[in-house]
């Protein structure tokens, strides 16, 4: 039993251990094991700049929708209009590629006010301006779009209505339009930051790519372009200076963005102007923000193995003080005394004394007393 106490001690300190080495190791993520309703299998994006600085954007969109208890009716995207970045959308199409299916232009209804959404609804996008929480407006892009120097902001909702569907595995979208007022043309170059996704993002991705392409005329020589995002990803520059890129795993929260210039002498009508040279100040930034960004995941790599040695070492003292009282336990439950005897009276009475006194007389009278004359 003592034997048995001891190796059940020892197993369990290397239990403990393993427990603790592989808590170290695993990077869990605790919302992961919870299937989001909505998620995109893949996006790619097809992005085209125009002279003017405009991008034609054509997202391929494969979507999962799981069982939530009640139909799917309506996918949307919101953006924000800022005088500084985006200031209008326009020329939007939608086209449900798995279906074969062109979507026309609708305006924005409530689902939950519609009786036969199939019939009244399905198979329309809209462009309505949800800037106050509760009350969207129509949007007309030839008269809503904002100015240059407009001060103002407005958050737009791009959606279209799906056929009642409770779920599917794959639905896939070609989502298109021409985003305005994205670039601003320097003495040098023009340049661009545009986020196809941002930090309020709550659709998870499972792989997005991408390719940028500029105007005629452009080649790598004189464009740049930059990739900024957390999660894994690639980036690839081609031969007419077309930035091809590539991220995995997109989780609500996460975020991607490109930033790029080009010559200015290639561009023509850009709206937003300001004058001085700008090619250097961004390169020179961009190279610092990459310089602390690698310096940042260096410091985080460094924390992270010295975390796992830490817990490998306290793992191992675990099991060795575990295997070192275990040892003693054991010696301790040894006897190291003498070898001692003792012998008590028989517990018996005296009748039952001389009962057992009369069988044995009883069993040599039988088999002889044993005697020899």
């Amino acid at each position: 039993m003592n034997i048995r106490r001891a190796l059940i001690g020892m197993l369990s300190a290397v239990v403990a251990a393993a427990l603790l080495l592989g808590v170290t190791f695993l990077d869990v993520n605790l919302t992961s094991d919870v299937e989001p309703d909505l998620s995109y299998r893949t996006l790619d994006y097809d992005v085209m700049v125009l002279k003017n600085g405009d991008l034609k954007v054509t997202q391929h969109i494969d979507m999962k929708l799981n069982d939530r208890g009640f139909d799917w009716k309506q996918m949307y995207q919101q953006y924000t209009l800022k005088a500084n970045n985006l200031t209008n959308i326009s020329d939007i199409s939608v086209k449900d590629v798995t279906n074969n299916e062109t979507y026309i232009q609708g305006r924005f209804v409530n689902p939950n006010d519609v009786t036969d959404w199939n019939a009244e609804h399905a198979g329309q996008w809209y462009i309505a301006d949800v800037s106050v929480l509760r009350d969207p407006q129509p949007f007309n892009p030839e008269t809503d779009g904002l100015k240059a120097d407009s001060s103002s902001d407005k958050t737009l909702e791009i959606g279209w209505n799906i056929p009642e569907t409770a779920s599917t595995d794959s639905l896939k979208f070609d989502v298109s339009m021409t985003m305005h007022g994205v670039s601003t043309a320097y003495d040098d170059v023009v340049s661009f930051q545009w986020e196809p996704f941002g930090e309020e993002n709550q659709i998870p991705i499972g792989t997005v790519t991408g390719k940028v392409t500029f105007p005629n005329g452009i080649n790598g020589k004189n464009s740049w372009a930059w990739l900024h995002t957390k999660n894994t990803s690639t980036t690839n520059r081609g031969d007419n200076g077309s930035l091809m890129f590539s991220a995995n795993d997109v989780r609500a929260g996460d975020y991607l963005d490109v930033v790029a210039m080009f010559d200015a002498s290639q561009a023509q009508g850009v709206a937003r102007t300001k004058s001085g040279a700008y090619k250097q100040r961004l390169i020179d930034d961009e190279t610092k923000q990459e310089r602390e960004w690698r310096s940042s995941q260096h410091t985080k790599a460094v924390k992270r193995v010295a975390g796992w040695i830490f817990a490998a070492l306290i793992g191992i003292a675990l099991a060795v003080a575990a295997l070192y009282f275990a040892i003693v336990s054991f010696r301790k439950s040894q006897y190291k005394g003498d070898i001692e005897y003792w012998r008590d009276l028989p517990d018996l009475s005296p009748a039952a004394a001389a009962k057992m006194e009369d069988i044995m007389s009883a069993s040599s009278s039988i088999f002889g007393s044993g005697k020899t004359k």
